[in-house]
């Protein structure tokens, strides 16, 4: 769907219009430093208004990274196999809120229920790292 909207988005808009895609990539940065920051001070939360407002902030951080990571998917991979990579997205999306839950559930068990947000601060910072390593790496290319 994405791939049809920019191919429109070609043929009805002129050349000094087009997508500048380093928006989505800057977005993706600041959205995803945003899900972290509010991961970790969601883990030190003491009332559960905080905890609101944190939640809520971390669901627009969330919210935010899908346009962008399906427009990156569309300037980076091949439409040869645009399909088959947009399905290991959509799957790995899935697979987590499947999985999540339950990790979730066994590390609250294991080390309380503010590790939980830890945790996924902790993962976000491991995505982020790799995303920048992957930049580096194509912009010596």
């Amino acid at each position: 769907m994405v791939n049809t909207i920019l191919k429109e988005a070609d043929l009805f808009c002129p050349n000094s219009v087009r997508i500048n895609f380093t928006i989505y990539l800057k977005s993706m940065f600041i959205f995803l430093s945003s899900a972290i920051i509010c991961l970790i001070l969601t883990s030190m939360v003491q009332n559960i208004e905080e905890l609101i407002f944190l939640r809520f902030v971390l669901g627009i951080s969330d919210a935010a990274l899908i346009p962008s990571i399906q427009i990156l998917t569309v300037q980076n991979v091949p439409q040869t196999i645009f399909g088959r990579i947009f399905s290991y997205n959509q799957s790995a999306q899935s697979f987590g809120n499947v999985l999540g839950p339950m990790f979730a559930a066994w590390i609250a068990t294991l080390a309380g229920y503010k590790s939980i947000f830890m945790f996924s601060a902790v993962l976000e910072i491991l995505a982020l790292s790799l995303w920048i390593n992957y930049l580096k790496s194509q912009k010596n290319k």
